[in-house]
C-alpha cells in the first residue's frame, strides 16, 4: 500500500505474473490530481476489494447558455405529407426529420400504394422516392400527372440516392418538381418545401 501510488510498482514483478500493466497509471492518475490541486486516496480490505477516492476541488461554474437546437431556427409548417419509401430505416429517418419542423408524416411503401393513398386522403405534399417494388417512383409519378383532377398538380420532390444530372433529369420528366439525393438533409428539403409555395409555415 505505502508504494501503490509509486512508479512501475506491482505486487508480483516477476515475468510470469498473472496481471498485466507497468505500473504507470496509478502513478500518473496520482500526479495529475496533485497538479489539479487536488489529491487520490485509497481504502483496501483483503479479500474484499479497494477504493479508491479523488479529491478536486472545482470552483462553481456558471449557469450554462442555452444552445439554440438547429431545428428551433427553421420554419414549421402546417401541411399533410406522403413520403413514398421502400426502405424501413429511410422512412425513420426521413419521418424524424420532418417532425423537427412540425410535419407528421404518413408512408407509403411502394408507388402504387402511393398513388392509392393520394386517391383515398387529402395531402399537400409527395416524397416520393425513385427505385421501389413494385411500382416505382417514376412511374407512379407519371400516373398522378395524367390524371384530370386536382390530384394531378400536387408537388412532387424525387428522393434518389443518384444525385448525378441524368437521374435529376428523369425525375423532372416524369413530372416530380425537384430532386433532392440522399440522405436527405433536412435544411435544403425544407428549402425545396418553400420553392414549391405549398401552404404557408406556421
Amino acid at each position: 500500500m505505502p508504494a501503490i501510488f509509486e512508479q512501475f510498482e506491482q505486487v508480483d514483478a516477476s515475468t510470469t505474473r498473472n496481471f498485466g500493466g507497468t505500473g504507470l497509471g496509478l502513478a500518473i492518475s496520482h500526479h495529475l490530481a496533485r497538479i489539479m490541486g487536488g489529491d487520490i486516496l485509497v481504502h483496501s480490505t483483503p479479500g474484499k476489494g479497494s477504493v479508491f477516492v479523488v479529491n478536486l476541488p472545482m470552483p462553481i461554474s456558471a449557469a450554462p447558455t442555452k444552445q439554440v437546437s438547429q431545428s428551433e431556427t427553421l420554419p414549421r409548417f402546417n401541411l399533410d405529407v406522403l413520403v413514398a419509401e421502400d426502405n424501413a430505416v429511410n422512412r425513420l429517418v426521413i419521418g424524424k426529420l420532418l417532425k423537427k419542423v412540425g410535419i407528421d408524416a404518413e408512408f407509403a411503401e411502394n408507388g402504387q400504394e402511393a398513388v392509392e393513398k393520394l386517391e383515398s386522403g387529402h395531402f399537400d405534399l409527395v416524397f416520393m422516392d425513385v427505385r421501389m417494388p413494385v411500382m416505382d417512383g417514376l412511374e407512379a409519378t407519371r400516373r398522378i400527372r395524367g390524371r384530370t383532377d386536382e390530384l394531378a398538380m400536387i408537388p412532387i420532390i424525387a428522393l434518389t440516392a443518384n444525385a448525378d444530372s441524368d437521374s435529376a433529369q428523369q425525375c423532372l420528366e416524369a413530372g416530380m418538381n425537384i430532386h433532392l439525393g440522399k440522405p436527405v438533409i433536412l435544411e435544403q428539403a425544407v428549402r425545396a418545401i418553400e420553392s414549391l409555395h405549398v401552404p404557408v409555415p406556421v
